[in-house]
């Protein structure tokens, strides 16, 4: 038999692996670090950090994931930003801008 602090215990493993296996942080989710993101790149510019990805070319769907398009950030280095249609298809601290030379518009972090 297990005493109980040892069941609390192999519970809390248990769980703790279960959502780390389960945490996964797509294209402008929120992050403090690089490997908080799946995209392996965390924009900290804004308070709530953007998972995001290194692009060639404003405007370019090459190289980004699904959903995301290149766009400078702020006038900055290019990045994979989420496309949106509307304000409120984006996170907070971004807003749904136009990506030039496009019809498309992506959630850019504001400073």
């Amino acid at each position: 038999m297990i005493p109980g602090w040892s069941k609390a215990l192999t519970l809390a493993v248990i769980l703790g692996g279960i959502f780390a296996c389960t945490k996964s942080k797509d294209t402008a989710a929120a992050c403090a670090f690089d490997s908080d993101c799946d995209t392996g790149l965390c924009f900290r510019g804004i308070s709530n950090g953007y998972c995001t990805t290194v692009c060639e070319r404003e405007g370019s769907l090459d190289g980004c994931p699904d959903g995301t398009i290149c766009k400078p950030i702020q006038g900055g280095d290019p990045r994979c930003l989420k496309i949106c249609g509307q304000e409120t298809d984006c996170p907070e601290q971004t807003d749904c801008n136009a990506v030039a030379n496009t019809t498309i518009r992506a959630c850019e972090p504001t400073f």
